[in-house]
């Protein structure tokens, strides 16, 4: 089942219009399944991670681009 939620979760961001590259994207889910945490580098995506995320475990920062990241340690 874990499979095929990745998988969809590859072809939905593919066909999404982002600057992200596949092996960022790739990246980005293998870090998120191994940590066990939520992470977005992505200020709109972050208000849909907090809504997700109990508050104890909700981190927001400015990156070095200036852009707004979160994550949710779970």
């Amino acid at each position: 089942m874990k499979i095929w939620i990745f998988v969809a979760t590859l072809v939905l961001t593919g066909c999404s219009s982002t600057t992200q590259t596949m092996s960022d994207i790739l990246v980005e889910l293998a870090r998120q399944k191994l940590t066990e945490s939520e992470f977005t580098d992505n200020g709109i995506a972050c208000a849909n991670v907090k809504s997700r995320c109990p508050l104890n475990d909700y981190d927001e920062w400015v990156d070095s681009n200036g852009e707004i990241a979160c994550s949710c340690s779970k």
